[in-house]
């Protein structure tokens, strides 16, 4: 098992809980990021570095992805990508994406895309601590019981 994060728009906290995981369940974290992102990795996270361009951390995770890990994404292409590879797949604040979902995320994606172009810009709500303690709670739901079975 791993933790894969995609690191071209991952919240500071969620990082900071996924390694804290990371190190408690001794399971390795990868965060990937193209070149454009200022992110260092440690002993607790290996940061993965990428070309720039549209989509290539999303290509290189999806590449680099097996059936035992965890991917973190707030990017509804990519959780498409690897939802039947993975054991699951997580948005920062918790959401579990599904094949029951996704299709129904891509469309709203989609609509919200002409939505921009149109000159309509969402509002993004700032993350609060409840996020982090949601997205804590979603992650060792996976991460526990496999560790259990794999001792």
């Amino acid at each position: 098992m791993r933790i894969i994060i995609d690191g071209d728009a991952c919240p500071k906290g969620v990082r900071t809980i996924c390694e804290e995981t990371a190190v408690s369940y001794k399971i390795p974290l990868l965060m990937v990021a193209d070149t454009s992102h200022d992110l260092e990795g440690d002993d607790d996270c290996e940061v993965i570095r990428v070309d720039q361009g549209r989509d290539a951390s999303d290509y290189k995770i999806a590449g680099m992805a097996e059936p035992q890990d965890i991917i973190i994404t707030h990017d509804y292409g990519l959780a498409a990508l690897v939802l039947e590879k993975v054991t699951a797949v997580l948005s920062p604040s918790g959401f579990v994406y599904s094949t029951a979902n996704i299709d129904e995320l891509l469309y709203q994606r989609f609509l919200n895309q002409k939505q921009r172009q149109a000159g309509h810009a969402a509002k993004i709500k700032k993350r609060t601590p409840e996020d982090d303690a949601v997205f804590k709670r979603m992650l060792m739901t996976f991460v526990a019981p496999v560790k259990l079975i794999q001792e």
